[in-house]
């Protein structure tokens, strides 16, 4: 779920393949379709001419044409990728994606130049991320596995630009700061500085407020959204969600003037709109 820059609402539907303009709210059957024929649809990066959309199913990121809708690939051969966001690097803008490379591990790429595997630069690597979901098709003698994002979202590295410019990741009850040239996790969180929040639980989908900067995320076992202060690191996880009793909630988004929460449920296939939470 994400604000366009011209301030409309789009939310992917991940087993429809579609991406939505719900910013009127209300039933889905009445919502515009942006995009549909989709592989899977995770997060949506939205850009001045159009959207970079991750396609778990897929393995790609693909670029919609608002103008004209139509479909590009950017970036192929990728494992299950699920967050996108961008950051700026050396004054250059980049764009990046988390993939579940490993059955216990992910990464966050650097997929700017599109393109193939061969394109694709690693930038922070052997990302921990809760075991995979084994299961066994019909008829079948042996088991596989399949990533959790599968089931849902709380198990997929999330990455989130700040209003600096800087990058964020959530993984493995962390959220962090990725430092220039990006690293191995453990390396990454070998040095305290970079450590935003600890203790957390199992986190989805985080974001900025764009007035006080703050970092809010969702927890979806527990049904709650809650708080992070970059500017005080610290453990978090005696620290009370400013909104509880949501069906596990994915993603938080805020509209244009901070006032309003949205947050999608994945369970309840609803967003809510929540109004007079605290900072």
């Amino acid at each position: 779920m994400e604000w366009t820059l011209q301030e409309r609402l789009l939310v992917s539907e991940r087993n429809r393949g579609r991406i939505l303009d719900i910013t009127e709210g209300g039933k889905a059957e009445n919502a515009i379709v942006i995009a549909e024929n989709l592989q899977g649809p995770a997060s949506i990066l939205p850009t001045e001419k159009g959207l970079f959309v991750a396609e778990t199913w897929g393995g790609r990121v693909t670029f919609i044409d608002l103008k004209n809708g139509s479909h590009k690939g950017h970036a192929n051969d990728l494992r299950w990728p699920y967050s996108l966001t961008t950051a700026q690097l050396g004054g250059t803008e980049r764009i990046f994606v988390s993939e579940l490379v490993a059955p216990l591990f992910g990464q966050l790429t650097d997929i700017t130049e599109g393109g193939g595997r061969e394109k694709h630069t690693p930038y922070v690597t052997e990302i921990p991320y809760m075991s995979p979901v084994f299961y066994q098709e019909p008829g079948a003698r042996e088991y596989d596995s399949r990533p959790q994002v599968m089931m849902g979202c709380e198990s997929a590295p999330w990455t989130k630009r700040l209003a600096d410019g800087s990058l964020i990741l959530e993984a493995n009850f962390v959220i962090f700061k990725v430092p220039e040239g990006g690293g191995r996790f453990a390396d990454i969180l070998s040095d305290e500085k970079n450590a935003i929040a600890r203790g957390l639980r199992f986190t989805g989908g985080m974001t900025q407020h764009p007035v006080n900067g703050l970092i809010y995320a969702v927890d979806p076992p527990a049904g709650t959204v809650f708080v992070v202060d970059p500017e005080k690191p610290g453990d978090y996880r005696h620290v009370p969600p400013v909104v509880q009793g949501l069906n596990w909630p994915s993603c938080v988004r805020f509209g244009p003037d901070g006032k309003e929460m949205f947050v999608c449920s994945f369970s309840s296939g609803v967003i809510y709109l929540v109004r007079n939470f605290y900072a």
